[in-house]
Order: C-alpha cells, then sequence, then structure tokens
C-alpha cells in the first residue's frame, strides 16, 4: 500500500505499537492517523496520546519522518517511511 490509514483507531487498541509497526511495514510511503488530543467521554477510548506519545510510537516503528498537528481536539500525523 501507498498509504496506511489510522482514522481515530489507535486510541481503541490495547497495545498500540505492534498495530503501527505493521502499518509502517506494510506502508510504502506514509502512515497517516488521527487520534483524540483531548479527553472526552467515549468509554472504548483506552489511551489519550500526546504529541511525543505518537512521535516515539512512529519512530520506534520505523518511521523516518513524522509531522505532527493539531485540529480542534484532534492529532493528525502524517509519517514518512523510506523503502
Amino acid at each position: 500500500f501507498d498509504v496506511v490509514t489510522l482514522l481515530e483507531v489507535l486510541e481503541h487498541i490495547r497495545t498500540p505499537g505492534p498495530a503501527l509497526a505493521e502499518a509502517v511495514r506494510v506502508a510504502r510511503r506514509a502512515v497517516l492517523l488521527s487520534a483524540p488530543s483531548r479527553p472526552d467521554d467515549n468509554p472504548e477510548h483506552l489511551h489519550l496520546f500526546t504529541e511525543a506519545d505518537l512521535r516515539a510510537l512512529l519512530l520506534a516503528a520505523g518511521a523516518t519522518q513524522v509531522k505532527v498537528q493539531q485540529a480542534p481536539g484532534h492529532w493528525l500525523v502524517l509519517a514518512h517511511v523510506e523503502r
């Protein structure tokens, strides 16, 4: 896949590291993700990530560059992958 998207997914996964590693592994160019940036009342949200959390998780998964921006209440992340 050229780009793998994980939109509003990571906060629902008990251990997001392996999921991100798989996304990076199968992506030829990039991983695009979004996640909440502030607490909410959704009982299915297992995590609240900081910008540093997301950057560290993606770099540990093998991304080569991570860009993080905020939209109201959310992180928008583009992680580049080099092959």
